[in-house]
């Protein structure tokens, strides 16, 4: 029997499972940080026929579910919007009750350490 096969397999598993203990008490295994989870923004109003604008956004940063989370928190939390972003695409749909710019977007994101690359107006349907 060969050892060194036997301690690669220990050593990947001891990762993984430092890993899933990580993601247990959440705390971001991607990222770097130690920060915990950030708890989510709820929008209160989901009756999308309240929200007659919509934007598609790129947002360059994300890297786990902790920034996905992050990313949504930023504009949840202001009155008249619901973001939901895809990891995936680095893309966030966001459906707003009042028209808003390119700028406004930017701004939101400034004191974060994400970046808007893109930004698409919608019609709602």
């Amino acid at each position: 029997m060969q050892i060194g096969p036997v301690i690669v397999a220990l050593a990947a598993t001891a990762l993984l499972v430092w890993k899933v203990k990580k993601a247990a008490t959440g705390e971001s295994t991607c990222c770097g940080s130690n920060e915990p989870a950030p708890s989510k923004v709820k929008v209160k109003d989901k009756d999308r026929s309240h929200y007659p604008y919509e934007y598609t956004l790129t947002i360059e940063g994300m890297v786990c579910s902790n920034c996905v989370r992050r990313v949504e928190n930023t504009l949840n939390s202001m009155d008249g919007m619901w973001a939901d972003a895809d990891l995936g695409t680095h893309e966030v749909t966001v459906l707003s009750k009042t028209p808003k710019d390119k700028e406004f977007f930017i701004n939101a994101y400034k004191q974060t350490s994400y970046t808007l690359t893109d930004f698409k107006e919608g019609t709602r349907k």
